[in-house]
């Protein structure tokens, strides 16, 4: 049963409104005439609604009484009032009032008037419920959110966004674009997720490798997908963004990216060293011909120039230095062959530190199969068919190190085994 507080100057006019009031079935365990014990009454004992002249007697009359009673306390107020001119209803409406009741009133009028007025105050309370729950809910959860209206104008944002964008509630109002700044690698702006996420109705993400520029503009890694706010009816009422620091996960990552790097080596540092130690042993080889082959010549040289020596040492000499030649030119191949796989081992390690470029694809894998060919030919032998494909832009050394997992992959999953009963074919 809800209880009534009466405010009627009129004692008569009190009175009846009590007893019509216990007719009807509410409470009414009182009655004032003046705004100062009406706050005092609600004080003491708070009732379910408060009933309110407007014209009472004394300093305060019943539209500051009720806006009183609105801000502190939270009860539904009905006013009843003779008075109907627009002044008064303009400050009267003010007070955002559940009710206004003009004098006289029927009984029916005026149940009317109190069981919407408390319903109107239930759904109040649960709408306010609910906002603070959804709110306390977005402030507490650990990622980052921004809600802007359906012009991007900022109308919420949580202590995570807070601290991440360096804005505080300064930024209510504002567009989004001036406090959610994104950029590409290369330093471009990129699009407000929002606007895309508003314009096509459906959520969208954020392209990989985004920052965000925070008001001091410091740059941090951020992840981020953008969603509308749509109501049951299908209206758009604005957008939301929710995003997430992702600076120790892209550390994390290249941390991760190195040591698989560093692992692939490992595995093939055997292999490596035989590819090495192949060319080198015949760069010595041929270099060590061809001291002893011009010492040679020279000797020959020294005995042709004594007088009454034979003419075909000329000839011999000539023959000898051609040979040396062709030791060196071997040599040199050799030396080239060692520094081209110290190239690829040096692209493999630096990894994601080289600019995208445009690459032969057909090159990168077959770079690749020379890394991994001794260590995977223990196992496996491997068949190329590179057919065309059109030139990639990618980072070589990302690329190749791909390739090169996806052979050890295979040569791992291969187990013990010989070569002439296993294959790996790498087709394009």
């Amino acid at each position: 049963m809800t209880t009534v507080l009466v405010v009627e100057d009129e004692a008569l006019i009190a009175d009846d409104i009590q007893r019509t009031l216990v007719r009807l079935g509410y409470l009414v365990p009182t009655t004032t005439g003046t705004a100062e014990n009406a706050l005092r009454e609600v004080e003491l004992r708070p009732p379910g609604l408060v009933l309110m002249d407007i014209k009472l007697r004394g300093k305060m009359d019943g539209i500051e009484a009720a806006q009183a009673i609105r801000l502190r306390f939270d009860i539904p107020v009905v006013y009843l009032t003779s008075h109907s001119d627009e002044a008064t209803l303009v400050r009267a409406k003010a007070t955002n009032p559940h009710g206004y009741l003009l004098k006289p009133f029927t009984d029916r009028e005026l149940r009317t008037a109190i069981e919407v007025a408390l319903h109107r105050h239930e759904l109040e309370v649960r709408i306010a419920t609910r906002e603070r729950w959804f709110s306390t809910t977005l402030r507490s959860i650990g990622d980052a959110v921004i809600a802007t209206d359906q012009h991007e104008t900022i109308t919420f944002l949580n202590s995570v966004a807070e601290r991440l964008t360096g804005w505080g509630q300064e930024a209510l109002g504002r567009p989004l674009s001036e406090v959610f700044v994104l950029v590409d690698p290369e330093g471009r702006r990129v699009p407000s997720p929002v606007a895309a996420a508003l314009a096509r109705s459906v959520a969208v993400e954020l392209p990989p490798n985004t920052g965000l520029v925070v008001k001091t503009g410091r740059q941090i890694a951020v992840d981020d997908s953008a969603s509308p706010i749509i109501d049951e009816k299908g209206h758009l009422l604005g957008g939301v963004v929710v995003f997430r620091d992702i600076t120790e996960r892209r550390e994390l990552e290249a941390r991760v990216a190195r040591t698989e790097r560093l692992a692939s080596l490992g595995t093939m540092a055997a292999g490596v060293a035989h590819e090495i130690n192949n060319p080198l042993t015949f760069v010595s080889a041929n270099i060590d011909l061809s001291n002893e082959g011009l010492r040679e010549a020279i000797d020959t040289l020294r005995r042709a120039s004594v007088p009454g020596s034979r003419a075909g040492a000329i000839e011999q000499t000539v023959t000898q230095l051609d040979g040396l030649c062709s030791a060196l030119s071997d040599a040199s191949d050799g030396a080239e062959r060692v520094r081209r796989i110290v190239r690829d081992l040096r692209r493999l390690a630096r990894g994601n530190e080289q600019p995208q470029s445009e690459l032969d694809l057909r090159k990168v894998i077959g770079d690749a199969v020379k890394l991994t060919a001794h260590t995977v030919g223990q196992r496996a032998r491997v068949r190329l068919e590179l057919g065309p494909v059109p030139r990639v832009k990618a980072d070589e050394g990302g690329l190749g190190q791909v390739f090169v997992n996806l052979l050890l992959n295979a040569f791992e999953a291969i187990g013990d085994g010989r070569d002439g009963d296993n294959e790996i074919v790498v087709s394009t």
